[in-house]
């Protein structure tokens, strides 16, 4: 499609940059993925990935997003983890962002809140659940590309629970709207603090 700005593997062999209609680059273990300025050659999809990505008509694992100015829209597939997708963006140059919706259905989620004494309490859910609501932020952290996310969740039952992210995996898919705030330097950060919470700081940031 015309806004496709990148399509990831999960562990990808390297992609190789060719001249487009070179179909002497191609062979029967990859697949070209196009955009406006380039192709690439990507790994053929194994039979046991998780996924479907109809437009190549095979199983598939990745993220897709599309950039429109500072908008970005991130489709997640099944097996995605958001956390580690999100901080993927960072390779495309976004390195600050705010995370402001997101819906689709999660599964293997671990979630959570911070006590008083400054400890993460958290709770497992294999099950999967309707994704309702996403909001947070990507930030440069101190081991790199950092995500801060709150959900909502429905489960079946329809019964509504919330809470800190830790960790989710995409159990049909995940759609997301990022504000991408990157620019030379970043407006803001995490740092670490005496606690186990990863604080927001504009401190030092020109």
């Amino acid at each position: 499609c015309d806004g496709l700005s990148t399509v990831r593997m999960r562990n990808p062999t390297p992609a190789v940059p060719v001249e487009k209609n070179d179909p002497g680059r191609l062979s029967n273990d990859v697949l070209e993925a196009s955009t406006a300025e380039h192709a690439l050659i990507l790994p053929r999809p194994q039979e046991n990935h998780l996924g479907w990505h109809s437009s190549v008509g095979a199983r598939w694992e990745g993220m897709e997003f599309s950039r429109q100015g500072r908008d970005v829209f991130v489709r997640l597939d099944p097996g995605d983890e958001m956390h580690e997708s999100l901080q993927s963006l960072a390779q495309h140059g976004i390195t600050a962002a705010a995370i402001t919706s997101g819906i689709g259905r999660v599964g293997e989620i671990e979630m959570g809140y911070l006590d008083r004494e400054g400890v993460y309490q958290t709770v497992v859910h294999e099950e999967a659940m309707e994704l309702l609501s996403v909001e947070g932020n990507l930030a440069p952290g101190p081991d790199g590309p950092f995500t801060h996310i709150h959900i909502v969740l429905s489960d079946d039952g329809h019964v509504v629970r919330g809470g800190h992210l830790f960790r989710a995996t995409v159990a049909v898919t995940a759609e997301i709207h990022l504000r991408d705030l990157s620019g030379e330097k970043s407006p803001f950060e995490r740092v670490a603090t005496d606690s186990q919470f990863m604080r927001l700081s504009f401190c030092g940031i020109e």
